[in-house]
């Protein structure tokens, strides 16, 4: 189904973005793509402006979320407040804590999770029993104690 297009298009499309003009309009940016070819207007360009008010709306947005009273780190074990983990908001515009608590990730502190060998791949193969000796032998290495020695 075709949109018609609004009669106050010619002059507010200029001075939108197309996700902005998408959403005053309520229709899809395909459609407010269209409408820009047809009536031979340019869209406004984002601009970093437009990123600080997504910005300012997103932190609102944070504000909103509830944390939970207690994690339990991954590396030591140890249950802690939220104040003891990092905060990230990096996905999908919703805060999480990290796994690691602070302390862990200061001391570089690996998991507690051993790290497990490759499943060995089939023998007929050559070249995914290449792969697989690779795999092995970075795992070996990841497993090996680095001495001083390593580096002289």
């Amino acid at each position: 189904m075709s949109h018609p297009i609004p009669d106050d298009a010619r002059a507010t499309l200029p001075t939108l973005t197309l996700s902005m003009a998408s959403r005053h309009y309520g229709v899809s940016r395909q459609t407010i793509h269209r409408w820009a070819r047809q009536l031979r207007v340019a869209m406004r360009q984002t601009t970093r402006e437009d990123y600080v008010a997504f910005a300012r709306t997103a932190k609102r947005h944070y504000a909103d979320h509830v944390l939970p009273e207690s994690k339990t780190c991954t590396a030591c074990g140890e249950t802690k407040p939220p104040d003891g983990f990092r905060l990230d908001r990096t996905v999908r515009g919703t805060p999480y804590l990290y796994g690691r608590c602070k302390v862990c990730l200061a001391a570089g502190r690996p998991s507690l999770q051993p790290r497990r060998r490759p499943e060995p791949l089939p023998a007929h193969d050559p070249w995914a029993r290449d792969l697989y000796l690779q795999a092995l032998r970075a795992f070996d290495v990841a497993r090996s104690e680095i001495t001083e020695y390593d580096f002289a």
